[in-house]
């Protein structure tokens, strides 16, 4: 989900909850969702389960766990971040006596989904799924000289380092050379949203042809139960949508090189700093282990950014070519098979190994196939393995 996106469902939801108690709160560590509702209002299950992170209405339940007696005095998103914190509030029990607050984080970033709700003092109430991750600084507003520059040559990641930049809105500005500066400075407005459908994505804005107008930007409910054929286009889109995703984080690739080339700059035997001044002035935190030195972290770095350049040269034929694939395909009867012969295994999107302790280990054979793996062919209580900053083979530990 990108940060646009996440902006206007923290304002739909503090439209909807706001100076409302608590009715329903759950965090389901097994699912990896969390499910909060207000009375009176809607309640909302954050499903954070997938890299499109799903949010969508839910039934209300009757429990509230540590929230009981908490009223939601407002939702927010840092600009340019993809988290939404909820601000709860409970009045003190008597008269004068002190309130009590807490904040539920929930962070949206397909590398870091995860929630968390935090009491005063720091107290940890509880947690599902990743850690929330420090907050972001913006990035800066596209000048009109770099939105017209991007128009010209037709590369939608020359701006994906503006501010509410993704690969979508990207694409959107870019359809119209002539209309780039003016329709960026309407998303810069934040102006009032028009929430539309398409490809099974919810947008604040129609940014695809053929979008569908909406009345929210929040699911209705999840998606039902889809027949083989349905379940084989479904697959495709997120593997479509997690491409998007990869290929919106490989836009880094140039700050991770600058970054990598400012620690080779430092004194040899220097220590690693927590923190970097990129050439633009921008900091870069960074994370070293121990026993590293300032060459060794660079060459992390280098890696990264040139798997992200691999990333950026090969993704958007992977997608155009999945993009343009029929959704509905005839089987295709294979060689040597015959009417009455004993029908053989169905073809398995995964190779299996087993570790020497007796686990079995499934590993995707194909971008298509590494989805099946991660939705259908797994179980919550498996454990869930992919390369980071880079493009491959999901893995899956039959735990």
């Amino acid at each position: 989900m990108d940060s646009l996106t996440v902006h206007y469902l923290a304002r739909e939801l503090d439209e909807a909850w706001r100076g409302r108690r608590v009715a329903s709160f759950v965090l389901q560590s097994r699912a990896r969702a969390t499910l909060l509702g207000a009375a009176g209002s809607i309640t909302v299950r954050f499903d954070l389960s997938r890299p499109e992170c799903r949010v969508h209405r839910a039934q209300q339940i009757n429990d509230r766990g540590p929230l009981d007696g908490y009223e939601i005095a407002g939702v927010m998103a840092p600009v340019d971040d993809r988290r939404i914190v909820v601000q709860l509030i409970k009045q003190g029990k008597f008269r004068g006596s002190a309130a009590r607050a807490a904040d539920l984080s929930i962070s949206l970033r397909p590398n870091a989904r995860g929630a968390a709700l935090v009491g005063d003092g720091g107290h940890r109430f509880g947690a599902v799924g990743a850690p929330i991750p420090a907050a972001v600084e913006p990035r800066p507003l596209l000048s009109a000289a770099e939105l017209q520059a991007a128009a010209a040559s037709g590369d939608p990641h020359a701006l994906l380092q503006g501010r509410w930049m993704s690969t979508v809105i990207a694409k959107w500005l870019l359809s119209e050379p002539g209309q780039v500066v003016e329709r960026y400075e309407r998303i810069a407005a934040l102006e009032p949203p028009r929430p539309a459908r398409c490809d099974g994505l919810l947008l604040p804005f129609p940014f695809f042809d053929g979008a569908q107008a909406a009345d929210s930007i929040i699911d209705v409910a999840p998606q039902p139960a889809a027949s083989p054929s349905s379940r084989a286009t479904d697959s495709r889109d997120r593997a479509i949508a997690k491409m998007r995703i990869e290929l919106e984080r490989a836009a880094e690739a140039p700050r991770i090189r600058a970054a990598a080339d400012g620690l080779m700059a430092l004194a040899e035997g220097a220590v690693v700093p927590v923190n970097l001044t990129l050439p633009d002035g921008s900091p870069f935190a960074l994370s070293a282990r121990v026993g590293d030195t300032v060459a060794s972290v660079a060459e992390r770095l280098y890696a990264r950014a040139r798997a992200m350049d691999r990333a950026r040269a090969t993704l958007p034929a992977r997608i155009a070519e999945l993009e343009a694939r029929v959704e509905q395909q005839a089987p295709v009867q294979r060689q040597g098979s015959a009417a009455g012969a004993e029908p053989e295994e169905p073809r398995r999107p995964y190779r299996r190994y087993t570790s020497r302790g007796g686990l079995e280990i499934r590993v995707g054979k194909s971008a298509v196939d590494n989805d099946a793996l991660t939705f259908h062919a797994s179980s919550p209580d498996d454990v869930w393995l992919h390369a980071g900053g880079a493009s491959g083979s999901h893995v899956v530990l039959r735990w």
